[in-house]
């Protein structure tokens, strides 16, 4: 039996083939054949290749394939290039277009977000006959989607190691339709439970015009801004999170901080860091489709940045600070606020202080419980002028 580094399975193959049977030493084969509707298997790939057609030449240990075209599971692609016995492989190929959900389900990966779109590719498999190398580029014919953002431009270079079931994804380039541009690399370990470990960075990402594609509900009288970041996405296909690491410096209010996003699509958030007009605000909370939380711990934050110079014509409130922790909650929905519990806040003002007991919201109004101890009216209340 003469073992070919590719195995034919069925369909249809013609042609003429001369055998040198030499003893203690391997067949060699020469001549050529035209294949009709083959499917093969090459060893250490995990795909049939499926509905073959082309011509292939036999020289010694060697098979050439003159531009074969095939289908790898669901990717349509076109092959050319030498598989010896003895040197292994040097093939090179073409996929003119697949979707990226066939490509996804042929390769057995499972995206972490909802992906769409039509991609090409360049490929190369080079290596032993026994652990070959599947590498390539792969980019976007027309605008991707990844999860609610639109791409115009996504390419990355990869490469599959059979041997270890492992791909690797390199140099990974992304810009959005609405401005701003991603990079990074990462890992797949493919096999029964894949395991995803994928680190990118995004820098000038709009935040307003990214922010409306997931709540057109947001208040647009804050501003958010360019946006940098990274993000690891680390864990298997239906159980991963996404950290993020972010920084947006022309916001109303300039922010750090973190992202934690889940694989059941809720979010947390710690180690923010708001600044208004120098003066910081911590905040931690979590995000559902239905709700939202914000726990703020402020220290010596001081009121006047938050007023409008009309409010401040009979007052003065230039050394008023506010110290002590807000629980905010609100409706996913439309953002909307819906309560505010003050925990030891309080504000120092005019050599006193105001407690703050209770703070209750009705529609655009307010109730508040406030306790005051050593306050000096006279150090806030601006005389009238005689």
């Amino acid at each position: 039996m003469i073992q070919l580094p590719i195995n034919f399975q069925a369909g249809r193959v013609n042609g003429e083939l001369q055998i040198q049977l030499i003893p203690n030493q391997q067949t060699l084969l020469d001549g050529t054949a035209a294949l009709q509707g083959v499917t093969l298997q090459i060893p250490q790939v995990p795909q049939l290749l499926s509905n073959t057609q082309g011509n292939v030449r036999f020289q010694g240990l060697a098979i050439e394939l003159d531009n074969v075209v095939s289908n790898y599971g669901k990717i349509p692609l076109t092959a050319k290039g030498v598989i010896d016995r003895e040197k292994g492989f040097n093939l090179s190929g073409r996929v003119n277009a697949v979707s990226v959900s066939n490509a996804l389900e042929t390769l057995k990966v499972q995206s972490p977000f909802p992906v769409s779109g039509v991609v090409k590719a360049d490929l190369q498999i080079l290596g032993n006959i026994d652990k070959p190398v599947l590498s390539g580029t792969v980019a976007n014919i027309k605008t991707a989607k990844i999860d609610q953002v639109d791409f115009e431009k996504v390419s990355s270079k990869f490469e599959l190691s059979t041997r270890d079931a492992l791909l690797t994804l390199k140099d990974i380039q992304g810009k959005t339709t609405l401005g701003g541009e991603v990079s990074g690399a990462g890992k797949i370990a493919l096999g029964k439970v894949p395991q995803i470990n994928v680190n990118l960075t995004a820098k000038n990402v709009p935040g307003d015009a990214i922010a409306k594609l997931y709540n057109d509900h947001i208040n647009s009288t804050f501003k958010i801004g360019t946006v940098s970041a990274t993000a690891n996405l680390i864990g298997t296909a239906n159980n991963i999170q996404t950290f993020v690491k972010w920084q947006a410096p022309q916001a109303s209010y300039a922010a750090t901080g973190e992202t934690i996003i889940n694989s059941n699509r809720t979010v947390d958030f710690r180690n923010v860091a708001v600044n208004i007009a120098g003066n910081i605000i911590r905040v931690y909370g979590n995000y559902n489709p239905q709700s939202w939380q914000a726990v703020a711990q402020a220290s010596g934050v001081k009121l006047t940045p938050f007023l409008k110079e009309e409010q401040l014509e009979n007052i003065s409130l230039n050394n008023a600070a506010f110290n002590g922790k807000l629980i905010i909650s609100g409706n996913s929905e439309n953002f909307k606020i819906t309560n505010i519990r003050p925990e030891d806040a309080k504000i120092n003002i005019a050599g006193g202080k105001i407690a703050i007991s209770r703070f209750l919201l009705e529609d655009i109004n307010f109730i508040a419980d406030l306790i005051a101890e050593d306050v000096r009216l006279g150090k806030i209340l601006k005389l009238s002028p005689t």
